[in-house]
C-alpha cells in the first residue's frame, strides 16, 4: 500500500556483461545478448576491453560511441561503469608511493569517469587495499586511511564534475579492504562526502557477507577459554597479539587465522 507524499526507490533488474570478457566484448555483441535476456540496464565492466589502462583515452571515447549506438539499437543502457577483476590486484589508491595512488586517480578513474560522464551513468569501482605492515601499525593504519579518504573525496568530485550520476565504492569483506563493516561504511560515507562536496555512495555486493563471521572480536571469555583449553587462537588480527597469546600459554595447535 503507496503511502501518499511518500518516496519509494525505484529498483531496475541489472545485469552485469563480465561473463562477455573475451568472448563478446563489441558493445553491440553484449548489448544485443542481454535485450534478448529481457534486460534493459547494463553495469559495463572494465574488463570486456574498456580498461582505461589497457585501451588509453582515445579508444575509450570510441568505446563511448560505440556504447551509445548499441543502445540505441538495442534498446538497453549502459547504467554503471565498473572495475573488473584486473584493477582487484593491486594497492592501487592506498599504494604507499604517491605516484601509483596519482596515476590511478586520473590515469583510470579519471578516465573512466569522464566516460561515464558521457554515458550518463555512474561510477563504480573498488581499487585500493591496505598492506599488512599498515594492519600491524594502528599510526600506520590511520595515515592510509587518512590519506585513503582525501583520494577517494578527490575521485568522488572529478566524477560529479565529469557528469557521473553517481561515485561507488564497493562494500568488501575483510580487514584490509575497507569499507567492510557497517561503522566503517557509515565513516566512509559521511568522510568522503564531507570532503569531496560531493554525494559519495557505496555498492553492496551480498556475497561479501558470508566469510565476515570469520574476522569478528573475539570476547575475553573465548580468548581466555583458549589459554586455558589449549585451543587454537580465534582470531587476533594482529600479530603483535598472536604472539601475546602464544606467549602466555603452554604450545598450542597454530591458529587457523594466525599470521594470515
Amino acid at each position: 500500500m503507496e503511502v501518499p507524499g511518500a518516496r519509494y526507490p525505484r529498483i531496475h533488474l541489472t545485469m552485469d556483461n563480465s561473463f562477455a570478457s573475451k568472448r563478446w566484448t563489441a558493445p553491440s555483441d553484449w548489448a544485443r545478448i542481454i535485450r534478448d535476456l529481457g534486460i534493459s540496464c547494463i553495469e559495463a565492466s572494465a574488463d570486456t576491453e574498456a580498461d582505461p589502462f589497457y585501451c588509453g583515452p582515445e579508444v575509450m571515447a570510441e568505446w563511448v560511441d560505440e556504447v551509445r549506438a548499441a543502445s540505441q539499437a538495442s534498446g538497453v543502457e549502459v547504467v554503471n561503469l565498473f572495475t573488473g577483476y584486473t584493477t582487484y590486484r593491486t594497492l592501487g589508491l592506498a599504494h604507499p608511493d604517491a605516484r601509483v595512488r596519482r596515476r590511478v586517480a586520473e590515469d583510470w578513474l579519471g578516465v573512466a569517469a569522464r566516460a561515464a560522464g558521457r554515458l550518463r551513468a555512474g561510477l563504480g569501482f573498488y581499487l585500493h587495499a591496505f598492506p599488512e605492515r599498515a594492519l600491524q601499525d594502528a599510526a600506520v593504519y590511520a595515515r592510509t586511511k587518512d590519506g585513503l579518504y582525501d583520494t577517494l573525496a578527490e575521485v568522488a568530485r572529478r566524477s560529479a564534475e565529469a557528469g557521473c550520476k553517481a561515485t561507488m565504492v564497493e562494500q568488501m569483506y575483510s580487514p584490509h579492504q575497507i569499507p567492510w563493516t557497517i561503522a566503517g561504511t557509515q565513516e566512509y560515507l559521511v568522510e568522503v562526502t564531507r570532503r569531496a562536496g560531493a554525494a559519495a555512495y557505496v555498492a553492496i555486493d551480498a556475497g561479501h557477507q558470508t566469510g565476515q563471521h570469520r574476522f569478528l572480536r573475539p570476547s575475553p571469555e573465548a580468548v581466555v577459554h583458549a589459554l586455558e583449553t589449549g585451543a587454537a587462537a580465534p582470531y587476533l588480527g594482529s600479530d603483535s597479539a598472536y604472539t601475546l597469546f602464544e606467549e602466555a600459554g603452554p604450545t598450542r595447535r597454530p591458529s587457523a587465522f594466525a599470521r594470515r
